[in-house]
């Protein structure tokens, strides 16, 4: 697979991905992910939020990730990866899209001056400790919690 380059994902392309999202969640109209999309590219949280899309060198998206800046009580600072959406012809294809995406995320987070990343795994993603998303992320340096696996950086 050729480079694939990781980075925000623009307000012009949130139709383009409905298709995508639509792999996650079969039930979310177009106007639903559209709402949902403009409040976290658009919103004044925008600083702590956003979605990060891989593309490949012909601009196709093949990939997304969500992502939210928090911080606890006591001032840790930490970043949250939620619905991990990849695509590709093949099973090796969609790992280097996953990879690709969560080591852009870590960038982001170190970044941001955070402490950990936490990466939410959903039930519906089809993934467990054990599936290759688990694995994957164990194999980088997170630690599985229940269905969250965390990294400290």
């Amino acid at each position: 697979m050729q480079s694939l380059k990781v980075e925000t994902l623009q307000e012009g392309d949130i139709a383009r991905v409905f298709p995508l999202v639509q792999l996650l969640r079969k039930d979310l109209s177009l106007d639903e992910w559209t709402s949902h999309a403009q409040t976290i590219l658009g919103g004044p949280a925008r600083r702590g939020q956003g979605i990060l899309a891989a593309r490949d060198p012909h601009d196709v998206i093949l990939g997304l990730l969500q992502y939210e800046l928090r911080m606890r009580l006591d001032g840790v600072r930490y970043m949250v990866g939620t619905s991990i959406l990849t695509y590709g012809l093949f099973h090796k294809h969609r790992q280097q899209v996953a990879i690709n995406l969560i080591r852009a995320l870590e960038a982001l987070a170190r970044e941001r001056r955070c402490q950990f990343l936490q990466t939410e795994v959903a039930d519906r993603d089809g993934f467990d400790r054990f599936d290759t998303l688990g694995l994957l992320l164990e194999t980088s340096g997170h630690e599985p919690a229940s269905r969250t696996f965390h990294k400290a950086l």
